[in-house]
């Protein structure tokens, strides 16, 4: 119990992941700073449940290795991250089609499927002496059924090999982290320390035509395609959070270093102007037309992307997106996702076939009705990154952040009814002075200390826990639902993730349901897991069932992504809901308010040094 009123420097309320991240920062700075969790844990809603051997999550939001506060916040360097498989799969007609997967790194193979993906698409006319001749640049190809076999383009459908860039070798190791991130933004680019071929030139951009119709002088298309056909090499780990990956070293790696506005490990783009559109790029080919001559018309792809063309241009524009400065996304004008992509000319079956279920996965938001700004950023993290999930459960982060705080500094099971400038009222332990207070909890909880703080509204989050012995063949994917066909909007084989999850010889899949769910929802996720891996799931066992109904803030636009910290001095609020819904903004609002109360308190240390720190239950 908390003894006496004790005097620190500073109070944070709340040992969620942005709290604890600020009071890294400030004790950093020789700030005496504690921490007041009312819950008998940390971490807020990045809690996990342990049942019979196996570890469930309850929300179960996804990290980003493009996430650059994961690099920059004191006190991560023991967080493991377990990789997903490259990119993600898509279910739709009964396929499965793998999407946004880099091609395998050192391989010319991975340049020429990317010009075959071009080239394989429907030309202007029959290409004859003196007929219509079309010619395309080759860019990256998305989408496309599983079971193609090599490689294929830069984002080719069905590429085993992995990312350009730190790996897991091929004992089996963990690789770790080994890049720099901008220290600004949500999902900035990773700089992974890998060099390119010497082969630096960059062709130019030729202007003309696409299928006859003129191409705008202000977007650019860089040559995308030759991912494959550059070396690397990798420096040595630079100490951040460990990464570590199932497979062998050719599924494993990171985004390469992004040391000019460069794409995945490919050339330099040019970039004459700042793009309006959607990653900025369109594919410009240039055709002569004969006079008289007829088209031949494209044929319809069944695919949920469309045909080599759209892949390759939603390639090329995702990785001109993930070295696009945060500063510039942030600049652009803001509508609904779902609106802004339309109005940036992305084609109906892309946004719905692809572009809907990832967004739904990274920001809980089926309709895509969240900030254009917001939705850009996660793009951009997706794209220059690997999603993946703390090993052990979502509540590794917290702890791990919490175990490197000094000993007694995090108190659990310590409710605070009030603050104010220079203290803070709790339910049983008295008061707290104090110079500052940080108040660090949800939004709902935050509002009722601080009357006349903004509540957003939330998405609802249901996880369903299942287990088997018998598990699909899916490995560690993540699987989108492009059909909508029922309930479940992602699902994974978690136990391949991170097999720490689950006990030997079982697996774990855990599904996730967006919005309200359906009356009997175990038995709707159990019949649609069904269709999406293709085999029975009448003998699975149900393990739990997490709803939350405040799972996620929502960012309909206008969104303040930097919504301010600093209420008045010496009072100091930070979480998601001032920056964005994701892990990423709450770490980086925790790093917003500590430079807040830095900057008021002057950094000059603690005015209580001979104060002893309140001793209770620690975290």
């Amino acid at each position: 119990m908390l003894e006496h009123a004790y005097q620190a420097d500073v109070v944070v309320v709340g040992a969620g992941v942005a709290g604890l991240a600020a009071a890294h920062r400030l004790i950093s700075a020789g700030v005496t700073t504690v921490v007041l969790e009312a819950a008998p844990y940390v971490g807020g809603r990045m809690s996990t449940e342990k049942v019979d051997g196996f570890r469930l999550d309850r929300i179960g939001q996804f990290l980003s290795t493009a996430y650059p506060e994961l690099r920059l916040t004191p006190g991560l360097d023991a967080l493991v991250l377990r990789p997903f498989a490259p990119g993600v799969l898509l279910h739709s007609d009964g396929r499965h089609h793998r999407a946004g997967t880099p091609a395998p790194g050192g391989s010319a193979r991975g340049a020429l499927h990317a010009v075959r993906a071009l080239a394989s698409a429907p030309r202007v006319g029959a290409g004859r002496k003196g007929g219509p001749v079309t010619r395309g640049r080759p860019g990256f190809s998305w989408g496309g059924p599983v079971a193609r076999g090599r490689g294929g383009a830069s984002w080719a459908a069905g590429a085993p090999g992995g990312g350009a860039g730190g790996r897991a070798d091929a004992s089996g190791r963990s690789a770790t982290l080994g890049d720099r991130t901008e220290a600004s933004g949500d999902g900035a680019t990773p700089r992974d320390r890998t060099t390119p071929s010497r082969d630096r030139t960059a062709p130019t951009d030729r202007a003309g035509t696409a299928g006859g119709g003129p191409v705008p002088k202000d977007r650019t298309a860089p040559w995308v395609g030759l991912t494959g056909a550059f070396r690397e090499r990798t420096a040595p780990s630079w100490g951040g959070p460990a990464l570590r990956n199932r497979a062998d070293a050719s599924r494993g790696g990171l985004p390469p270093k992004d040391r000019s506005g460069a794409s995945w490990g490919g050339l330099t783009p040019r970039n004459r102007a700042a793009d309006s559109s959607w990653g900025g790029l369109r594919f410009k080919d240039r055709a002569v037309v004969t006079p008289g001559t007829s088209t031949v018309p494209r044929p319809r792809s069944t695919a949920p992307l469309g045909g080599p063309v759209d892949q390759a241009r939603l390639g090329a524009a995702l990785t001109r997106l993930a070295s696009t400065p945060v500063e510039r996304l942030l600049s652009r004008p803001e509508l609904a996702a779902g609106q802004a992509l339309a109005a940036r000319g992305v084609p109906a079956r892309t946004i719905d076939g692809f572009l809907r279920p990832l967004l739904a996965a990274l920001l809980c938001d089926p309709e895509l009705t969240t900030s254009s700004r917001c939705a850009d950023l996660a793009l951009r993290a997706f794209a220059g990154g690997r999603l993946c999930l703390p090993e052990g459960g979502a509540e590794m982060l917290p702890e791990v952040l919490a175990a490197a705080l000094p000993p007694g500094t995090v108190h659990t099971g310590v409710r605070v009814t009030a603050v104010s400038t220079t203290s803070v009222t709790t339910a049983e332990h008295g008061e707290i002075r104090c110079r500052a207070v940080l108040v660090a909890t949800d939004a709902r909880a935050a509002a009722e200390l601080l009357p006349g703080l903004r509540v957003p509204d939330f998405h609802q989050v249901t996880v369903v826990h299942h287990t088997t012995d018998d598990p699909p063949t899916t490995g560690a994917a993540l699987l989108l639902d492009s059909d909508r066909g029922g309930p479940v909007a992602h699902t994974a084989i978690i136990s391949e993730v991170d097999p720490s999850r689950a006990p030997a010889g079982r697996a774990l899949v855990s599904s996730t349901v967006l919005g309200p769910p359906p009356p009997d929802v175990e038995t709707a996720v159990r019949m649609h897991l069904s269709r999406l891996y293709g085999t029975s799931t009448t003998r699975w066992e149900t393990l739990a069932v997490h709803h939350t109904a405040e799972a996620v803030p929502v960012m309909r636009p206008p969104h303040d992504l930097r919504r301010p910290v600093r209420l008045l001095a010496g009072l100091y609020v930070c979480g998601d809901h001032r920056d964005t819904s994701t892990v990423q903004g709450a770490l980086h609002s925790g790093h917003r308010a500590s430079s807040a109360i830095l900057a008021d308190l002057g950094a000059a240390g603690s005015m209580h040094m001979a104060d002893p720190i309140p001793t209770t239950q620690a975290a």
